[in-house]
């Protein structure tokens, strides 16, 4: 299915499998999201394969399960199969991307803007990034300024 396929009545559909929302409005998806109906199932099936599995649960299923759910996604995203990757933390993720780089290149530095982060532009709050932006709408940085410094040599 593509997200524009996605249909309203189908987002509320889910709904129901997230307890704390006929109670609350949970805002928090950036961390411990709410529960799904199914964790407590799904906690256990794992507890029962690592209880009668134990290591070789990683070479039976979990091993390449970041694999599987990234091909979930990607259909869901409308991306190519192989090319959504999952990471158990944002930490993880960044570091896998950052190793990618070559960095014995003359041009070390790494451009970034403040949307990297979503929650600092909510709160206004920045990350000390002067020599290192290209654009910021908050410090007032324009891509004709960095150039002009030729920040790159």
């Amino acid at each position: 299915m593509k997200p524009d396929e996605f249909e309203l009545g189908e987002v509320h559909r889910w709904r129901s499998e997230f307890p704390i929302l006929e109670s609350c409005t949970y805002l928090i998806s950036n961390s411990l999201g709410a529960m799904p109906s199914a964790t407590k199932d799904n906690l256990a099936a794992y507890c029962d394969l690592w209880e009668t599995r134990g290591v070789r649960a990683w070479e039976d299923i979990w091993w390449d399960m970041p694999a599987r759910i990234g091909e979930q996604l990607a259909g869901i995203l409308g991306a190519k199969g192989s090319s959504v990757s999952i990471h158990p933390n944002v930490t993880t993720a960044q570091w896998v991307a950052l190793s990618s780089l070559n960095t014995s290149a003359r041009r070390r530095k790494i451009v970034y803007s403040e949307l990297n982060f979503l929650w600092e532009s909510w709160l206004k709050v920045f990350t000390n990034n002067i020599s290192e932006a290209i654009e910021n709408t908050e410090q007032n940085k324009r891509i004709d300024v960095f150039l002009a410094k030729n920040i790159f040599d």
